[in-house]
């Protein structure tokens, strides 16, 4: 009764869906701050996750406003073929061009979502097709039961109910761009070996790409890479010293079922940081909780911005069942160096360092929102885990 005592008395609201293949109204819920776009953080039982990479509109030679309504409409057709919908979307992940877009698509968004928000996140960036004003990518809960990693197209993968691995972000360098990616690739596939994995079980690329590089010959190099059969891939635009990091996500099923629900390790042969770990694996049983994009407001001090960010972060743990040790994985949206410096510090503050989450750290030019230089979202599991 206390509990539901102080979620009243901080406005939080917690509104459940369920699908077919949901068991019982504790499978999804929704943890949401009345006025927010988009849900706080959502929390997801241990079920068939449908991963899509970059969604884009249909009608990219018309305005923001018929963008924004066509490219809800198509992924509400990657989601059917993919055995889900909207209702059951958990996290969504917007890209878009500049600032002009954000009005609409938070109407967009009230107008689509209204009474199942998503985990939302709205990242700035230059996107593949040139006409393209935004796209989006999704993780939502599938109604199709399947034993490995499954396919759909190009744009939609179904991660099967069970065990799951983070990999962090990973980065090579080479004599030129393109090969820098091969070697990174390469990283990635000797990575899976290392978790007695193969590429088919990878559900999602995220690549994050110095400005320039053309998409299309990344893909390739991901399908020969993924022996022709590459997963969804999402492109970020991101100012580094490499060309490319790219980080995964993949089936766990060969986790031992006599594990702790969450195990933090390092690959021998990368560098072990305090501050992130090179993947952690995520046992078959134990929930997801995906917490929304959370974003530095207008204060002069760096480590006052940070502060502000990883204080609400906290609560959102707290209020959807996590805390900071059980952190999964981590992406942090950088748009400082000052910034990256203070929160190496503050990871060291609020972060167990044998509990550090898989991450990836990503420079940016400009933030979807004026004024902000920072931002993350996070993937955690229940603290009773």
């Amino acid at each position: 009764m206390k509990r539901i005592l102080l979620l009243a008395a901080y406005g939080w609201l917690i509104t459940i869906g369920c699908s077919k293949n949901v068991e019982s109204k504790e499978s999804l819920h929704r943890f949401t701050q009345a006025g927010n776009v988009g849900a706080d953080a959502v929390r997801v039982a241990d079920l068939p996750l449908v991963f899509t990479g970059q969604i884009y509109p249909n009608n990219l030679d018309h305005d923001s406003a018929v963008q924004s309504s066509s490219l809800i409409t198509e992924l509400k057709s990657e989601l059917v073929k993919s055995g889900s919908s909207l209702q059951h979307v958990v996290r969504l992940t917007f890209y878009i061009t500049n600032e002009l877009q954000l009005d609409l698509l938070d109407i967009e968004i009230k107008r689509q979502f209204s009474g199942v928000m998503p985990a939302v996140t709205i990242v700035r960036t230059q996107l593949s097709n040139e006409k393209a004003l935004l796209c989006c990518e999704a993780v939502a809960v599938s109604d199709t039961s399947v034993s490995q990693v499954t396919r759909i197209d190009v744009n939609a993968s179904i991660l099967p109910k069970g065990a799951k691995v983070f990999i962090s972000g990973q980065a090579e360098k080479g004599p030129d761009p393109m090969a820098a990616i091969r070697l990174t690739l390469i990283g990635l596939t000797r990575s899976l070996t290392h978790l007695g994995l193969a590429p088919k079980d990878c559900v999602q690329l995220k690549a994050f790409i110095k400005p320039g590089l053309n998409h299309a010959d990344i893909i390739h190099e991901i399908e020969l890479a993924f022996n022709g059969s590459a997963p969804p891939v999402v492109f970020i635009e991101w100012i580094g010293d490499y060309p490319a990091e790219i980080e995964m996500v993949a089936s766990g099923y060969l986790i031992p079922t006599d594990t702790e629900s969450v195990t933090y390790w390092y690959f021998p042969w990368l560098h072990k940081s305090p501050r992130y770990s090179s993947f952690v694996r995520v046992k078959a049983g134990t929930p997801l909780i995906f917490v929304g994009q959370i974003q530095s407001d207008l204060i002069n001090s760096s480590t006052e911005q940070l502060l502000r960010v990883f204080e609400r972060l906290g609560s959102v743990l707290y209020y959807s069942g996590s805390s900071y040790r059980n952190l999964v994985k981590a992406t942090y949206y950088v748009g400082d160096p000052k910034v990256r410096t203070a929160l190496s510090d503050l990871r060291g503050v609020y972060f167990d360092p044998l509990r550090a989450p898989a991450a990836s750290a990503i420079g940016v030019s400009a933030f979807a929102r004026p004024g902000v230089n920072f931002g993350l979202d996070m993937v955690a599991v229940p603290a009773s885990q």
